[in-house]
């Protein structure tokens, strides 16, 4: 099954290699898009297509990436 969901407005790729673009990452139901436009890091819930949070970082990312939380082994 393909959905859509708006999330960033429409744009035109930037001629210069180095600025910053929109950038996606998904996890399970959750994903993540970085909108150069506006500074914001959105998550975004891809099954009911709305917006539970939202952060502006001190810098625009220019990618995105995570790690799963690591748990220590239990001490025997």
């Amino acid at each position: 099954m393909t959905k859509k969901i708006s999330v960033l407005d429409p744009r035109q790729e930037p001629l210069d290699w180095q600025q910053s673009r929109p950038a996606l990452f998904v996890r399970g139901h959750t994903t993540c898009v970085c909108d150069p436009s506006s500074g914001k890091l959105l998550a975004i819930d891809v099954e009911s297509g709305k917006q539970p949070a939202s952060t502006e970082p001190p810098k625009t990312p220019n990618g995105l990436s995570a790690v799963k939380q690591h748990r220590p082994s239990p001490k025997t």
